[in-house]
């Protein structure tokens, strides 16, 4: 993706097609989910590393994997909510 720009309103599954089926994430846009991700700067700095300290010494993209996780649970908690039917006695 040359500018984000072009797809910040997309839904994250459709980046993803193991997600597609998910309703929760379908709601959920690139948006939502950019500041999470890895930077690329990391990379630009400690890409050559990756290899070889990749869940040992360095854990940055489980980190980012975990505050994702996160949010996507926060998400299907409140969507979960939302759709439980409460009855009305009169």
């Amino acid at each position: 993706i040359d500018n984000i720009k072009n797809v910040q309103n997309f839904a994250f599954s459709n980046f993803m097609s193991h997600l597609r089926g998910n309703e929760t994430l379908n709601k959920i846009t690139v948006k939502d989910f950019i500041k999470y991700m890895p930077k690329i700067k990391h990379f630009e700095k400690y890409g050559h590393l990756c290899q070889s300290r990749c869940g040992t010494e360095c854990r940055y993209c489980y980190k980012c994997a975990e505050k994702i996780q996160k949010k996507f649970e926060r998400r299907q908690k409140i969507q979960e909510k939302m759709s439980i039917s409460q009855c009305r006695i009169n």
